[in-house]
């Protein structure tokens, strides 16, 4: 089956949803800071790094930011990316209608843009309010049925508080409804009640002192595969860059290198990063974003970039390709065995393999809308050590092999490369003929 794929306007057909979450802040409240960057120059910084999509987090529709959305939109525009809009507070409670007819008025500013990409609706609410999420999905498609409702998930890890109520909820007030710690009925009742169109969510694994990996990523990865498949969605996940508070670290580039890949190996289809911006000038709080406070680049914007050119390399693959299942060897970076109802003993031709610590998605390839290659997405599952592979077939075939930003073609029954740790590279068998 054919991956259905992210509609955006400022997004080539074969192209993959980078985002940015957290937008750059020299205005309004945030005018006052210290910077050695223009306006222009921090949009441009985006653009280099490798994003085509910007998340607005912090400056709403019709508030008193709307000028500065609108500012916002124009520089997107001009540099061709693409814009999920914020304006939660203004759309909570409406009904059907009345949420309409807010959609047609207030965003009719907003439709000359090809820049407009959509509503980014909450990030990490509770299953309290499926229902009204799903009633404002319905009304926001149809005033806009080409444009994204977008809606980020809890992740395996959250509080019992949080998982009916949201994120945002003062549990030490009270007065919500009672804890819930059964994460597969909160995504459950999401797909069945607010009728998505793509599943989203993010799981920060890097937390404590290096290489340490929290439990449950790759649980996380199943679960999110699972329901985004149930309603044959896009999959869209969050990869940690940032340091917050005293318990996440610096990353290096093998860690974001594994977010990335084991999120791609697992049929993800679109990403962003948490964050851009560092949306604080604490430097114990929100740390080594993209951009720090102050408008610099820091340390993590070179790795992310690096990141980045690596999806732009082979998004072309990534999002015209159908996941079959996994294989795996070795360990994983938490001792966690992955998910046995994705796990398949064979694929294609592919005999063995070897060389460390592997994981293995197993795609179709659709080269044309019917037209399909046996693809493997080979990552090293380790964030220290490098890993020297080699895949072994049943016969002799034709591969394409597309690792470090090279292509390259072989006819054999074997193939040999080296993956840096958290590295991956793609395998395809019978393309080039």
């Amino acid at each position: 089956m054919k991956p259905k794929k992210f509609n955006f306007p400022n997004l080539g057909e074969d192209e993959m949803v980078i985002g940015a979450y957290v937008e750059p802040r020299f205005y309004g409240p945030d005018a006052w800071v210290i910077h050695d960057v223009t306006i222009d120059e921090a949009f441009d910084d985006m653009k280099d790094a490798g994003f085509n999509t910007l998340l607005n987090t912090y400056y709403f529709l019709n508030l008193d930011t709307d000028d500065i959305v609108m500012d916002i939109i124009e520089h997107m525009e001009k540099r061709g990316m693409n814009l999920l809009v914020k304006d939660h507070k203004n759309i909570y409670d409406r009904s059907h209608e009345d949420a309409k007819k807010w959609f047609k008025s207030n965003y009719e500013k907003l439709e000359k843009y090809k820049a407009f990409a959509g509503l980014h609706v909450i990030d990490e609410p509770g299953y309290v309010d499926w229902e009204k999420f799903g009633r404002l999905k319905k009304a926001f498609k149809e005033v806009y049925p080409d444009k994204l409702y977008y809606i980020n998930l809890l992740q395996t890890y959250s509080p019992h508080w949080a998982i009916p109520n949201g994120a945002v909820y003062d549990y030490k007030k009270g007065g919500g409804l009672p804890d819930d710690g059964d994460i597969e009925k909160y995504y459950k009742m999401y797909n069945e009640i607010a009728d998505p169109e793509v599943f989203s969510y993010d799981f920060y694994p890097c937390i404590g002192k290096f290489p340490n990996v929290l439990k449950d990523y790759f649980l996380q990865l199943h679960l999110a595969y699972k329901y985004a498949r149930e309603k044959e969605n896009p999959l869209f996940c969050f990869i940690q860059i940032s340091v917050w508070g005293g318990g996440t670290r610096r990353l290096t580039l093998g860690e974001l290198m594994w977010q990335v890949n084991m999120a791609l190996a697992y049929n993800t289809k679109g990403l962003a990063y948490y964050c851009y911006w560092t949306s604080s000038p604490n430097r114990e709080f929100n740390a080594q974003g993209f951009i720090d406070w102050w408008g610099n680049k820091t340390p993590s914007y070179h790795l992310g970039k690096k990141c980045n050119e690596h999806i732009k390399y082979i998004d072309e693959y990534v999002v015209n390709s159908d996941f079959k299942g996994y294989m795996y060897c070795g360990v994983t970076p938490n001792g966690e065995i992955p998910n046995e109802e994705e796990r398949i003993e064979s694929f294609g031709k592919l005999k063995s393999f070897k060389g460390g610590n592997l994981f293995v998605g197993c795609f179709d390839y659709y080269k044309t809308d019917v037209q399909t290659y046996d693809m493997y997405y080979v990552v090293n599952n380790d964030i220290v050590n490098e890993a020297f592979v080699t895949l072994n077939f049943t016969e002799k075939v034709n591969l394409t092999v597309v690792n470090n930003m090279r292509t390259r073609t072989l006819d054999s029954d074997k193939v040999r490369f080296k993956l840096p740790a958290g590295h991956a590279a793609l395998v395809i068998v019978g393309l080039d003929k």
